[in-house]
């Protein structure tokens, strides 16, 4: 009775953990598979642990009373007791703090992200680093609703147009111009052009994606990162220039559609 309470406290926790700090894992992916799903397991992690803390609660303040009728003791005890319902958060939120500082090490650029929250005016954006000229590109739905997306430099003398409709993008970047295809929305992301694809579902269910694109010799060439703690709208992609520039343009595009898409969902769901 003792011991099995703190063994599914710590599961859960577990899964909540992992699950926050690596978007790539089958974890994170079978966590934010349906918005019902993730509902869910927030609502049920506090619940699965509150029978641990009640252990504990009862265990340290027996001791307490036991030895001595303390009331800051008895306090101090309580406080304690609680540990297994803050502690995933808690744990969660310092993991995070480091892999924000660190996840893009060994890479040879970082890509800010930010995605317009549900019901805010103005269009998504990625800013570039110096080294790509320190760029802001940003994402416009000419036509609200349809399957042509715009990703473009502010000054507009560049960009990457996508027709997810068909699965083509046709692009004019640093003065050339191609069109190529990708993969179908579901289907692991891939740009056959630049020899780069992924492995799974990388899209989630009101939420943002979570990707890893490697090139034939199985290199990660381009990864997305965590989003912020405090919104789901903006998330750091970190990226090597050994695909060319053309392909992070590319990526990042499309990635950046998928994240409009998921912050309209999660932060409407989180401010409604």
């Amino acid at each position: 009775m003792i011991v099995l309470p703190h063994v599914v406290a710590v599961t859960a926790s577990y899964f909540y953990i992992v699950g926050g700090v690596n978007p790539t894992s089958g974890v994170a992916a079978a966590l934010h598979k349906s918005t019902s799903a993730w509902l869910a397991y927030q609502v049920c992690l506090p619940l699965l642990t509150i029978p641990a803390a009640f252990v504990d609660f009862v265990l340290l303040v027996g001791c307490v009373e036991f030895i001595s009728r303390s009331c800051f003791l008895t306090f101090l005890a309580s406080l304690v007791a609680l540990i297994p319902i803050w502690s995933p958060y808690a744990i969660e939120a310092s993991i995070r703090q480091w892999k924000w500082n660190t996840e893009c090490n060994g890479f040879d650029m970082e890509i800010y992200l930010n995605a317009v929250h549900y019901g805010q005016q103005g269009l998504s954006s990625a800013q570039f680093p110096e080294s790509m000229g320190g760029q802001e590109w940003q994402l416009s739905n000419p036509n609200d609703g349809n399957s042509i997306y715009q990703f473009q430099s502010v000054d507009g003398d560049q960009y990457v147009t996508f027709n997810l409709g068909n699965d083509t993008y046709t692009t004019s970047i640093n003065g050339t111009n191609d069109f190529g295809s990708f993969a179908v929305r579901r289907d692991p992301l891939a740009f056959p052009e630049f020899g780069l694809s992924s492995q799974g579902e990388w899209t989630r269910a009101c939420y943002a994606p979570a990707v890893d694109l490697t090139n034939p010799a199985g290199d990660v060439i381009l990864k997305t990162g965590l989003t912020a703690y405090t919104t789901c709208a903006y998330m750091k992609v970190c990226a090597k220039t050994s695909s060319g520039i053309d392909a992070i343009m590319v990526a990042i595009g499309r990635i950046l559609i998928e994240l409009q898409a998921g912050a309209q969902c999660c932060t409407h769901t989180k401010y409604s």
